[in-house]
């Protein structure tokens, strides 16, 4: 019994497969296919051009977007210790961010500026890809490509790097995988 219902599951699969195929066949071709790659070069480039400075020079220090105390084992010692160096310092819990800034740190192997910028321009990035994703589930090609246009010329993200709002670019970037989740 539990063999046939894997052989079914395996058909059920397949036949998934072959749907999507087909569906990514039809995106691919005609003229929606089209403006959707002209859509998504413009939104990249105008990501590009827009986080230029930052990419470049380096995010800078103000409001949210402090420099970090020093390398990525400095955050962990601190994650892991519980004394929090910030204000007058103390023993109290360190936030959960300070450990995932400690682990992006990581990754990044211990470069000082990398995270920052990838923590400020990811956003900016992965928001889009979301916007898409949600757009393209409840509407047709052309209406993701004008909510896709819309969401990049929206200033807000620009508003939230010249504010220093960390939490307002996270923001900006979860939003549309968060109603993507809940659509």
């Amino acid at each position: 019994d539990l063999r046939r219902q894997r052989i079914a599951d395996r058909e059920g699969r397949g036949d998934r497969l072959a749907e999507l195929g087909g569906d990514l066949r039809q995106q691919l071709g005609g003229e929606d296919a089209r403006v959707n790659v002209v859509v998504w070069l413009v939104a990249l480039l105008v990501i590009v051009i827009g986080s230029r400075e930052l990419l470049l020079s380096g995010v800078p220090h103000a409001g949210e977007l402090l420099a970090w105390p020093a390398g990525p084992f400095v955050l962990v010692r601190e994650y892991l210790g519980g004394w929090w160096s910030q204000g007058l310092g103390g023993t109290r819990p360190v936030p959960t961010g300070m450990g995932l800034s400690a682990v992006l740190g990581l990754i990044t192997f211990g470069a000082n500026g990398l995270p920052r910028t990838l923590l400020v321009v990811g956003p900016l990035f992965a928001g889009a890809l979301g916007l898409w994703r949600l757009a393209r589930a409840i509407a047709p090609s052309r209406a993701a490509a004008a909510g896709l246009v819309v969401y990049v010329a929206v200033p807000l993200a620009a508003n939230a790097v010249g504010t220093g709002s960390l939490s307002g670019l996270l923001v900006y970037g979860a939003l549309p995988w968060t109603l993507h989740g809940l659509a």
